[in-house]
């Protein structure tokens, strides 16, 4: 059945993705984007922000679903108080005009980085792994501070007004042609370039199915925040020997013999189809 899509910066990798396969499933996309409109893909745009209230009820007229991606996705693109302010207050109000408007299910994209590891000026070390949802967060930034905001804000709504909505957090996305290959590329280089997100990744195509996912099966979960990681790094050397190497003074021989992740997505995998399909080949 078609129905009326609103994705939140649309002309972001994940909007753009996002877009072309709800199109191809028959959906009617509306894009909303604060600046590049005419590089979106949806069949209707709106420009501006997505904490401007009077805008997201115009947007959200006749819609069912919700996708908000919008969001400034570093500490370092503004001043620590935009960051936290902006971030927060565009997630709470897309999510929570949508929930009033009656909108049937929302996902709210979060990120690993809501852990505090991403974006440290010191090297953090996990309090134990895998890293499920349940770990234990060191805020150590604003943008991971606004993202924490934000899962409660997820919280409260589906609370408040009992609509599906749905936290993943994701790490770093990219295509395997591309932008995944470069970052190996990297790491090859130098190991150590993304050791504060342990190296982890998802595949464009796999978030994107991880969202369709979510809106056709609607599965129901004690709590709306889930890992949506890769189960491999991007890496070519093994991940009990990265961290060995650059977390060193712990006994790491509990982390099993390959390439795996170091954070754990079975709850999705337990709840839904969803199932990782496109992984990148540690071995050349």
């Amino acid at each position: 059945m078609s129905q009326r899509i609103l994705i939140t910066g649309a002309t972001g990798l994940i909007g753009k993705a996002l877009t072309d396969e709800f199109r191809s499933l028959g959906h009617h996309t509306i894009g909303l984007s604060i600046d590049r409109a005419g590089e979106s893909r949806c069949d209707e745009n709106f420009q501006g922000t997505a904490n401007d209230p009077e805008l997201m009820q115009r947007a959200l007229r006749g819609v069912d679903v919700v996708v908000h991606l919008a969001a400034l996705r570093s500490p370092n693109l503004d001043t620590p108080l935009r960051t936290y302010t902006l971030n927060t207050s565009a997630t709470f109000n897309t999510l929570s005009s949508a929930a009033e408007s009656g909108v049937k299910v929302a996902i709210h994209a979060s990120s690993i980085s809501v852990l505090g590891f991403s974006f440290s000026q010191a090297r953090l070390y996990p309090n134990y792994l895998p890293i499920d949802e349940a770990h234990p967060k060191t805020l150590s930034d604003p943008y991971g501070l606004s993202k924490v905001a934000d899962e409660e804000t997820v919280r409260y709504l589906r609370n408040r007004h009992k609509i599906d909505i749905y936290a993943p957090r994701f790490p770093y996305v990219g295509d395997l042609e591309t932008l995944l290959t470069k970052r190996a590329t990297k790491i090859a280089a130098d190991d150590s370039f993304g050791a504060q997100d342990f190296w982890a990744y998802l595949e464009i195509r796999d978030a994107v199915k991880a969202i369709t996912t979510f809106i056709e099966e609607r599965p129901k979960l004690d709590d709306p925040v889930l890992n949506v990681v890769a189960p491999n790094t991007l890496a070519r050397t093994k991940t009990r020997d990265l961290m060995t190497k650059h977390f060193p003074g712990r006994d790491w021989s509990s982390i099993p013999t390959g390439y795996g992740s170091l954070f754990e997505s079975a709850k999705i995998q337990a709840k839904s189809s969803f199932r990782f399909q496109h992984l990148f080949k540690n071995e050349a």
